[in-house]
């Protein structure tokens, strides 16, 4: 079966021809490869659709997604160590218990995403759009909220030890009362 990766321009980035493939398969195969998935649509056309494309436990490690439309794709468990989703549209997606240390997310649309439990420890989040963003329990250690919109996010249970939240816009954030006195 042969699945190709395309850009949000059309133009084809790579595609993998095997037995039994998955858009899952095809994206993990390409990344292994270092090719350059920038711009990517990784969306299911159906914007009826409950779930985007299920990437759940991908090992996507090191992968440029700069500008890559994933609206409400399903990342939990998966490994997004060092990866570049910078500008990325993100909203509506699930990254529950997903490891996203050092990943760059600046910029990137995340409304309404589900960070449950996530590592985002060391990553960048300057300028992007959190909005309703839930954070609950996740690593946040370091990360760079640098003028990033997170009006309505869930941090409760977060560990925010050495992140940057300058600019950042918390309006009806929810949060402990122990950072609402440091911020």
């Amino acid at each position: 079966m042969n699945i190709q990766i395309k850009s949000i321009y059309g133009k084809v980035l790579f595609e993998l021809d095997k037995e039994n493939n998955t858009i899952k398969d095809t994206l993990m195969k390409a990344v292994s490869e270092k090719v350059n998935l920038e711009n990517a649509d990784l969306e299911i056309d159906n914007p009826n659709s409950f779930r985007g494309i299920d990437l759940g436990g991908a090992n996507l490690q090191g992968a440029n997604l700069k500008g890559a439309k994933m609206r409400k794709v399903y990342l939990c468990n998966a490994n997004l160590y060092g990866a570049n989703l910078q500008g990325a549209n993100l909203q509506g997606a699930y990254l529950n218990k997903t490891n996203l240390e050092g990943v760059d997310l600046s910029n990137a649309v995340m409304v309404f995403v589900d960070l449950h439990k996530a590592n985002l420890k060391g990553a960048n989040l300057s300028g992007a759009r959190l909005i309703d963003a839930n954070f609950n329990s996740a690593n946040l250690d370091g990360v760079n909220f640098v003028g990033a919109d997170l009006r309505g996010a869930y941090l409760r249970g977060a560990d925010l030890t050495g992140a940057n939240l300058e600019g950042a816009d918390l309006k009806d954030a929810t949060m402990s009362e122990y950072l609402k006195r440091r911020i």
